[in-house]
């Protein structure tokens, strides 16, 4: 009788250990695709995109997007 209570104890401590460790392995995985990092790293990918282009440029595709925007 001992040794089921012991096997038994010994069973639900580990499934307590294996849950808690897969329960935070989820939690983790959410907090690196929420959607303030994937915001974040489109507007620093843009800005380092437009910061390559000649200030001369800005005006005339700023334009040209006001006109497609227009006529949609």
């Amino acid at each position: 009788m001992k040794k089921l209570y012991i096997s038994l104890l010994g069973t639900a401590l580990l499934s307590v250990v294996l849950l808690s460790w897969l329960i935070d392995g989820i939690a983790n995985d959410n907090d690196e695709h929420n959607d303030f990092s994937q915001q974040q790293a489109l507007l620093s990918g843009m800005l380092s995109y437009l910061g390559s282009y000649p200030a001369e440029h800005n005006a005339n595709d700023l334009q040209s997007l006001t006109a497609t925007l227009i006529s949609t």
